[in-house]
């Protein structure tokens, strides 16, 4: 329902603005309300349609932000996965700095699923990103790394409750 409201937001703003200008003006008709009661009542719809508008509006250039964030990061991140992934090296074989690229995409995991969570990801997106993290996963120093971490209970750190999951299981 949420993403049918979201997709027609402006369609469904349009309707209910121009059924409440229709209303307030049989009500006129009818009970012949005062021109300056009349006015007011229009002042506000349209200024409830216009706070609406401005609310979408930073929602969706707040999303824009998010997302252009995320693809930056991961794009500085890829081809470096790339590499320790290739490399086939065990965990302990790994260096400081290979560990903490790793540990910098799960942050970026964490932070994508947090603002899933949220509301400020939509789903089409969110499926894409995690899609894209089950493929990382499914290499064995990404999984093994992920696993330790859990172990160590480290689920909090990740904005995710005891049943939650960013990774596939």
């Amino acid at each position: 329902m949420s993403r049918y409201i979201r997709n027609n937001r402006t369609r469904i703003l349009s309707v209910t603005s121009i059924f409440l200008f229709i209303t307030i003006l049989v009500f006129h008709l009818i009970i012949e309300i005062e021109p300056s009661l009349l006015l007011g009542l229009l002042g506000g719809v349209i200024t409830f349609f216009l706070g609406l508008t401005k609310i979408y509006m930073e929602d969706d250039r707040f999303f824009k932000e998010l997302y252009l964030d995320f693809n930056l990061r991961y794009d500085k991140l890829n081809s470096k996965l790339y590499k320790i992934t290739k490399n086939k090296k065990s965990m302990k074989e790994l260096d400081f700095k290979d560990k903490n690229v790793i540990y910098d995409y799960f942050n970026l995991c964490a932070e994508e699923y947090f603002w899933f969570k949220k509301n400020r990801i939509e789903k089409a997106v969110w499926n894409s990103w995690k899609n894209g993290m089950n493929f990382w996963y499914s290499k064995d120093i990404i999984k093994t790394m992920w696993e330790e971490e859990m172990k160590a209970g480290s689920k909090k750190s990740y904005y995710m409750s005891s049943n939650e999951y960013f990774f596939k299981h």
